[in-house]
């Protein structure tokens, strides 16, 4: 029997429990997710696509630094497909995951994180391009590193 997923039928406990995993890291996430109005409808998202548990813990704090606002913006390009799901796992399952918004890229016309940015904004799909080329390379490079020597 598979895990089960969260629906409406559930008490906020019972998402917390179920998405979690017992990991006190992602507790804390799923409660940060439930209690903030912008980061709620994610949480199906995460769900979905099987970022529980220390996998939710890593998104948020390795690749987001804990920044709730690049939370949301990494969440956003993952909804919106700019990242593969073996893309996302493989990132995932590394020792310590990889940020998937290189903060040291900057395109003028950008908003700072906070402010709304989406796929409606004339600047997200160069935001999107970059991140993607620049988190891609950083990835082939660390897969590489772990990768038996032959």
């Amino acid at each position: 029997m598979g895990k089960e997923r969260i629906n409406a039928s559930m008490t906020a406990l019972d998402m917390v429990v179920t998405m979690s995993e017992g990991n006190p890291g992602a507790i804390n996430v799923v409660m940060t997710m439930l209690s903030n109005p912008d980061l709620a409808p994610f949480l199906l998202l995460c769900d979905t696509l099987g970022i529980r548990g220390s996998r939710l813990y890593m998104l948020h704090n390795d690749c987001c630094g804990r920044n709730n606002e690049k939370f949301k913006r990494t969440l956003t390009m993952i909804k919106r497909g700019v990242f593969t799901e073996e893309e996302i796992n493989d990132c995932l399952n590394l020792p310590y995951a990889l940020p998937f918004i290189d903060d040291s890229i900057v395109i003028d016309g950008v908003p700072p994180y906070g402010e709304a940015f989406d796929e409606s904004h004339p600047k997200w799909r160069e935001f999107c391009e970059k991140n993607r080329a620049a988190f891609l390379a950083k990835l082939s490079r660390t897969m590489s590193d772990f990768s038996p020597k032959m």
